[in-house]
């Protein structure tokens, strides 16, 4: 049971740094200058598939590992946020074109808020 428990709490904590990270408004000017700075950060930032393998890591690095291997930790945080975040037009939808999966939030270039 301890680690039915360990796993919901890890899981919650790799969902809930992800979609901060990129998707909230409060972190939107932090992903804008990230994206100035790098585009490949700026990227990482933006896609919540690509973050949520960061960040199964590291919560795997700082809490018990799920697998006891950090790449697949990693692989499972992603499928996790994969399964959460599409699943359910997967279910509706099960042949969907790459067009057809919702987009995370643009960075766009020419905002007011990239004007810093």
């Amino acid at each position: 049971m301890e680690q039915l428990t360990n796993f919901i709490i890890w899981m919650f904590v790799v969902m809930g740094v992800t979609i901060i990270t990129t998707q909230s408004n409060l972190l939107a000017v932090p992903r804008q200058k990230l994206a100035k700075l790098n585009k490949y950060l700026g990227m990482l930032t933006s896609c919540g598939l690509c973050f949520s393998f960061w960040a199964a890591l590291g919560v795997s690095y700082l809490m018990e590992s799920m697998t006891g291997n950090l790449f697949l930790d990693g692989c499972l945080g992603s499928g996790i946020f994969w399964y959460v975040t599409y699943g359910d037009m997967i279910l509706q939808n099960p042949h969907p074109t790459r067009n057809q999966y919702p987009q995370g939030p643009p960075i766009a270039e020419n905002s007011e808020l990239s004007k810093d």
